[in-house]
């Protein structure tokens, strides 16, 4: 294999007491199709349906300003398929009556108001015949990670266009990047090169910003949890019949992802989120894009049937990997940005979801194409596949604004992609190979210096690690340690010594959060091993707790020494 250079230099219905009594005592789908067709839809089609027609039988329960709001509506059809009022927001809801024969008389029923009893064994709602909703999480900071931001506004900027009200999208990122002074264009976000790309970061709306940024609120978001969210902040509030797309975006390691703020998120703390939000019935099916290192290792416990269908940048063992890079790769209106635009499997999702076949491809039709162009790393799937036949507009919306023009994907070469883990590398390299003489290179080769001396020290750190803690135990336990790949089974061992990490290890300058960051967090492997290790070792999860804040300790002294002399 060659190397460049720059690799040398060293990611309830109610029973209306007014409905007629075959639907109180419970009957069959085809005789209530039967009365929907006579009833309802000769009524809707012949333009004259009114609010007086509406509150004869069977109609009941509803105000006159809500039946009246529903038979206008119904009226404006050319036919009349199934309208749900639902009370919560006095509105009705047209829903294709295909899509709800199965549910049973209580479902078919709620219509322009109407609660029927429900039959002896009503089936649950369908899905789908609820609403859209989504969360966007970005866990970076920094113009160096200008890519996630971009990625994310991308993501944002396809799910409005596709029809999912702003009300029902949550974003939340550090959304320092588009007013960075390193940025060319102040206020901007490109995700694509080219003479005239779009500004993804025009009509973002950003509802947590800054500090607020964390793994904490992004679990209380997801889970609902209003109480423990900024006040007047938005959580979740996806139903049983709705769908929900959740989509992340930024660096990772094994169990572990990222945010620009407090400690990383660990796979157990997903796994329990995702459980709450199941028992919370805060869904009917559930699409999870997660572009992050090691992301395949962040879904162990999604089941076959429960209804959530996650997809992943990478696998448990690898980089996910950032596109569209400098040099050359990055010209926006014959500027270089200076930095990678997107990431590769986000990239590969979105460009395909711009070709405006969302209400025709299917999930897994969009997985296969995106597997396909993420060859750098190996797309996963985890959790329930059963509606993977699915339109992924259904996730994603399916309503295009007109005008609106389907992206084709940029061409671009093979250079583009980069490992996420060596992009800080390459564009200080690059930044120094392309410099002035005299104070400017100089201080390149400076900034050049600083990173090859952090991914050293970090290295250096998790071998230290193993050293300690194989202490008279022979070479071979501390390789192991270092190179091995076992599964995560004793999860709360991982956990601990990951906080334990970002508590106590030495901030680097591309991560301020803790003492994790976009080159370290592939060491996450090394507690991995450590954890399995244990009853070999004979050290309980303190003592491992104990060896890594000592050796933190002393990196963090290093890191002070070395700041000092230069």
């Amino acid at each position: 294999r060659s190397f460049p250079a720059w690799w040398c230099v060293v990611a309830a219905p109610s029973l209306s007491s007014r409905a007629p009594p075959a639907m109180r005592s419970g009957i069959s789908a085809p005789l209530l199709f039967a009365l929907h067709a006579s009833i309802v839809t000769g009524a809707c089609t012949s333009k004259r349906y009114r609010a007086t027609n509406c509150a004869r039988q069977p109609y009941s329960s509803t105000t006159a300003k809500s039946q009246e709001a529903c038979c206008d509506l119904c009226a404006s059809e050319d036919t009349c398929s199934q309208w749900t009022y639902h009370a919560l927001n006095r509105k009705c809801a047209r829903t294709n009556f295909s899509e709800t024969l199965e549910t049973g008389p209580t479902t078919l029923f709620s219509t322009c108001g109407l609660r029927a009893a429900p039959g002896p064994s009503p089936s649950p709602p369908s899905p789908g015949t609820g609403s859209r909703w989504a969360v966007i999480a970005v866990g970076s900071s920094g113009y160096i990670n200008y890519r996630h931001q971009a990625d994310a506004c991308h993501a944002y900027q396809i799910l409005r266009k596709s029809g999912i009200p702003e009300d029902h999208i949550i974003f939340m990122m550090q959304d320092d990047a588009a007013g960075s002074s390193s940025n060319p264009f102040p206020g901007q976000l490109f995700n694509k090169p080219g003479d005239d790309p779009t500004d993804v970061y025009a009509g973002c709306k950003v509802d947590y910003r800054g500090d607020q940024v964390t793994a904490e609120l992004f679990l209380n978001v997801i889970t609902g949890n209003e109480k423990k969210v900024p006040a007047g902040g938005k959580v979740l509030k996806s139903g049983k019949t709705d769908r929900v797309f959740l989509n992340f975006v930024d660096h990772g390691g094994v169990g572990i992802i990222a945010f620009p703020n407090g400690p990383v998120l660990h796979s157990s703390e997903l796994s329990t989120a995702l459980k709450t939000m199941q028992e919370r019935e805060m869904f009917s099916e559930l699409v999870f894009y997660m572009e992050a290192c090691e992301s395949g290792s962040m879904f162990p416990d999604l089941t076959p049937d429960g209804k959530i269908f996650a997809v992943t940048a990478a696998n448990a063992k690898e980089s996910s990997w950032g596109y569209y890079c400098a040099p050359g790769n990055d010209k926006v209106k014959g500027k270089s940005m200076d930095t990678c635009l997107g990431d590769l499997f986000s990239i590969a999702w979105m460009e395909d979801s711009d070709r405006g076949q969302l209400a025709s491809e299917s999930i897994k039709e969009q997985v296969a194409k995106v597997t396909a162009r993420t060859n750098k790393s190996h797309v996963c799937t985890f959790g329930d596949k059963s509606f993977e036949d699915e339109t992924i507009g259904k996730f994603e919306g399916v309503a295009p604004r007109a005008g609106q023009a389907a992206a084709p994907a940029a061409q671009t070469e093979e250079d583009s992609a980069v490992d996420i883990r060596d992009i800080p590398l390459r564009l200080a390299y690059y930044a120094w190979e392309r410099s002035a003489p005299g104070r400017e290179r100089e201080r390149a080769w400076e900034s050049l210096q600083t990173v090859v001396a952090a991914r050293k020290a970090d290295a250096e750190l998790f071998n230290g690690i193993a050293d300690r803690v194989c202490q008279g135990a022979g070479y071979g336990c501390a390789y192991g340690l270092r190179h091995d790949r076992h599964d995560m089974r004793d999860v709360a061992c991982h956990r601990e010594l990951a906080r334990t990490v970002h508590e106590a290890c030495p901030v680097r300058a591309e991560h301020g959060a803790g003492g994790w960051n976009a080159y370290n967090m592939q060491f996450s492997q090394v507690l991995v091993n450590l954890c399995e290790a244990k009853p070999a070792l004979q050290k309980d999860t303190e003592a491992l707790q104990a060896i890594v804040r000592a050796e933190c300790a002393a990196a963090s002294r290093a890191a002070g020494a070395a700041e000092l002399v230069v």
